[in-house]
């Protein structure tokens, strides 16, 4: 007899009864799979250094988690591309996720604003230390955020003064905005921040998902 089916009997079922009830659970486990990767269209954008730098494998993980598709535009290089493919989805009925992490955080705010410049919606935009270039903090610019969650900490740098090298080459930043939390236009809920503890630049992601 098959191990499946001596473990069927074990367990105090028939084989087949095992059989019919997995193939059920598949089923609804597909189905249900389906309906998440329908409701929504999914960007994650990659911090700097290619996909395998820092905590990009954990960023790519989660958004391909969620049937997502990863792209890089730390300049702005490629945010034409990123918003087409949102708007492909948004134009079927899907509500828009943005991920970002380090400088792919700073093109997630950038083009949620961009989109806001044209009156669509961001169902959520999830960024893992942000880190402004100029020293100052991000804004998002429209009420077009329904749900706005940024992970940042600025536990103590090591490296260079352009961060370069060291387990905490960067400080993330906070996410401003003109409207406020409390009047119910942008939920914050998930909103964190650390300082000291096990949190770097390099595994915040890692961090935030227990891994």
């Amino acid at each position: 007899m098959r191990s499946g089916g001596t473990a069927s009997i074990i367990a105090g079922g028939k084989f087949w009864d095992g059989f019919r009830q997995g193939a059920i659970t598949a089923a609804l486990n597909h189905f249900a799979h389906e309906i998440i990767f329908n409701r929504f269209v999914v960007a994650g954008i990659y911090g700097a250094g290619g996909e395998n730098a820092g905590d990009n494998p954990a960023l790519r993980k989660m958004v391909e988690a969620e049937g997502g598709k990863m792209f890089t535009s730390l300049a702005g290089e490629n945010d034409g591309e990123i918003i087409e493919y949102l708007l492909n989805g948004y134009n079927k009925g899907k509500g828009i996720k943005i991920f970002g992490y380090s400088r792919g955080g700073n093109a997630a705010i950038r083009i949620t604003n961009k989109l806001g410049d044209m009156g669509i919606n961001v169902f959520a935009l999830v960024t893992f230390d942000p880190h402004s270039l100029t020293g100052g903090t991000f804004t998002i610019k429209h009420n077009n955020v329904a749900n706005l969650y940024n992970y940042y900490q600025q536990n103590p740098r090591t490296g260079g003064a352009l961060g370069w090298w060291g387990s905490n080459p960067y400080w993330g930043s906070p996410i401003s905005t003109n409207f406020s939390p409390s009047g119910g236009q942008i939920n914050y809920t998930g909103y964190d921040y650390w300082r000291g503890g096990p949190v770097t630049h390099l595994n915040i992601i890692s961090h935030v998902n227990g891994w």
